[in-house]
């Protein structure tokens, strides 16, 4: 079962109602948080799919596979102006 955590940013107003802030394991996926570089947005993203065998998935960019993408672990930066987001607690669970 994974979380999904609201994050706001005070600087600049940035918010992501649907972020894990790191990776979160389910019942046949594992979602990874990637700060896309050219979107300024964070998205979760599968990491790695398993079942009767563990299949490791290459991280990109949803919106479009050729953005350059980064690891995010809360608490991290915010992808718009970089300054500290806040936590809001756990917006959805997942599986």
């Amino acid at each position: 079962m994974g979380f999904h955590y609201a994050f706001l940013c005070p600087a600049c107003g940035y918010r992501n109602h649907r972020c894990c802030g790191g990776t979160e394991y389910g019942r046949s996926v594992a979602l990874s948080t990637v700060h896309c570089v050219t979107c300024a947005a964070l998205f979760d993203v599968p990491s790695c799919r398993y079942g009767y065998t563990i299949e490791s998935v290459v991280a990109n960019c949803p919106m479009d596979a050729d953005h350059v993408v980064a690891e995010w672990i809360q608490p991290g930066p915010c992808p718009k102006c970089g300054a500290a987001l806040l936590q809001q607690g756990i917006s959805a669970v997942w599986d």
